[in-house]
């Protein structure tokens, strides 16, 4: 938005990390809420597939079936330019 000149950023802010744990299982379901990967639009077995894969990546990583990281959010805000307008347009 912001190359095509159609927001103009007011501030961005980046969270101090904060510790999560989740199951492997889990984690791989988290996948599944993403639009792209969600179980409404893969074939069961291709899930099933995914999700054997998952576990088999981030196995390793986990201790008694759990996953344990770090999280940070990074946050924009700002404004969208009026309709029509451009940057050049509105001073930014």
């Amino acid at each position: 938005l912001e190359c095509r000149q159609l927001f103009s950023v007011v501030g961005r802010k980046q969270t101090a990390p904060q510790r999560y744990s989740t199951s492997v299982d889990r984690y791989g379901e988290l996948f599944h809420a993403r639009n792209g990967f969600s179980r409404e639009r893969t074939d069961p077995r291709s899930a099933s597939e995914f999700d054997t894969q998952v576990r088999e990546i981030v196995g390793p990583y986990a201790r008694r079936d759990t996953l344990t990281f770090n999280v940070t959010t990074k946050i924009t805000w700002g404004r969208p330019y009026s309709s029509g307008a451009t940057a050049a347009d509105e001073g930014g």
